[in-house]
């Protein structure tokens, strides 16, 4: 998985994108850290236990998840 600061991504944008498009994540940072994670729609992440769209809906406070989810 590729690494990409802010600044990168925004002054190569399509770039990142079509990497995306083609089946690669990329992780953005911000000074160091990650901060988001681009991968094209509907890709699990590795080792994770509950969908990504439920774990979205969890993170704005729509959905309550059991103790040890997300």
């Amino acid at each position: 998985m590729k690494a990409v600061g802010l600044r990168e991504l925004k002054n190569r944008l399509s770039k990142y994108v079509r990497q995306v498009q083609s089946g690669d994540a990329v992780l953005v940072t911000d000074r160091g850290q990650v901060v988001a994670e681009l991968r094209p729609p509907g890709q699990f992440v590795s080792g994770a236990t509950t969908h990504p769209g439920l774990s979205a809906l969890a993170r704005t406070g729509r959905v309550s998840l059991a103790a040890g989810q997300c």
